[in-house]
């Protein structure tokens, strides 16, 4: 599970982009580096975009309980994609390292057991200079229910309510099946000085091929003013970990926010 708030951390790396390109007749140079070097980034070369498959119904049980303690525990790493209608292609590499045992502060002077994962979500758009976005995730010990997360932007310290929460996946899942998972409050900093909105999350099976299934953790960002000052963006995120019936990952599947787009889904093109 990765913890992202609908944020513009997107938004703003692919507008910095979009906008020195539009500077450039030949929309070539993306911008410059800290030398004053042009970084340059391909033009679109689609005349239109793949087609995502269709999804396949499967009529398995997925043991989602023993995925989140994957999803918590293990390494891993996926590269995916999306694409708009002027044929432009942004691309996502999405990685996970478990980091062990830790504490997580749910308050002040309040900590909790934890063990956790880091994961980094390196974003470019038609080969260009890729942004980066960190994410510190706070699992349970126990359950590997979801505790909260720090990220390296403003808005992205996430402390679930109540902490620890007792609203882990199902031990077990088919495809349709939907839940209600936690409340998150949102902080700018890890100080949690600054309120900057909720989040909420859901959980849901979705048909994935004959033989695995999307594993969705939704998440709704309600952002209140100082948090769309610190550039959180009201609307639904998600994370899809594509699972087999006994729980391994062995994929994901992302919906989020790309500038002057709007929501686009980054998915496994093989």
């Amino acid at each position: 599970m990765v913890r992202f708030a609908a944020r513009a951390g997107f938004y703003v790396a692919v507008a910095l982009i979009l906008a020195a390109c539009g500077s450039n007749d030949n929309g070539y140079v993306c911008g410059y580096d800290a030398f004053g070097d042009p970084l340059f980034c391909s033009l679109p070369s689609m005349s239109s975009p793949p087609a995502q498959p269709a999804p396949v119904a499967s009529t398995a049980t997925f043991d989602t309980s023993a995925a989140m303690v994957n999803v918590a525990t293990q390494a891993f790493s996926y590269t995916v994609s999306g694409y708009d209608v002027s044929g432009n292609t942004y691309t996502v590499v999405y990685a996970s390292t478990p980091g062990g045992s830790a504490s997580f502060q749910t308050g002040s002077g309040t900590n909790v057991p934890a063990v956790t994962a880091s994961v980094t979500e390196t974003f470019s758009e038609n080969g260009s200079s890729p942004s980066v976005t960190t994410t510190t995730n706070y699992f349970d010990p126990s359950t590997y229910a979801f505790l909260g997360s720090s990220s390296n932007y403003a808005g992205g310290y996430e402390v679930v309510t109540p902490t620890p929460t007792v609203s882990p996946v199902p031990a077990t899942a088919t495809e349709g099946q939907s839940t209600s998972l936690f409340s998150a409050n949102l902080f700018r900093d890890s100080t949690m000085a600054v309120n900057d909105g909720t989040l909420t999350e859901t959980f849901a099976l979705n048909a994935d091929t004959a033989t695995t299934a999307l594993m969705c953790l939704d998440d709704t960002t309600s952002p209140n003013a100082s948090g769309t000052a610190d550039g959180l963006v009201s609307g639904q995120t998600s994370v899809c970990y594509r699972i087999s019936p006994a729980g391994t990952i062995q994929g994901v599947e992302l919906t989020q926010p790309v500038a002057g787009v709007g929501m686009v889904t980054f998915w496994q093109t093989s």
